[in-house]
């Protein structure tokens, strides 16, 4: 998730799409995701204008190439985010609303039936 597209973005881009594996998405938000503050959903990063999407059979070689524009963003959509490091998870929740999240965990499913694609369990155990 960008607020805005810096020149690196587009440029690393324009490299994924030179490169032959042209799997790669930019998508324009805003409009009704913006209606909704973002302590209002599990999804947070609704001041993002743009979500961009690059994949390919490579995950080091992506990595590589989009890790240096990531440090910009605003976080990132887990649907659809492959990895699953335990770490991405500060990246895709901010740390109130994984807070919010963990409470209602708790609360409505507190034997972690709900564990795949980023579980909120407890902390430290994602």
């Amino acid at each position: 998730m960008f607020r805005e597209l810096s020149a690196d973005v587009v440029t690393a881009a324009a490299h994924q799409m030179r490169s032959g594996r042209p799997s790669f998405q930019i998508r324009a938000l805003r409009g009704a995701a913006s209606d909704v503050g973002a302590d209002e959903s599990a999804f947070a990063h609704r001041d993002a204008q743009f979500s961009v999407v690059a994949f390919g059979s490579d995950a080091q070689r992506l990595d590589l190439m989009w890790e240096p524009r990531g440090r910009r963003s605003t976080g990132l959509y887990t649907s659809f985010e492959a990895s699953d490091r335990p770490a991405r998870i500060a990246e895709a929740i901010p740390p109130s609303t994984l807070a919010r999240l963990r409470r209602i965990t708790e609360r409505i499913d507190p034997r972690h039936l709900f564990r795949d694609n980023f579980p909120v369990g407890p902390g430290g155990d994602e």
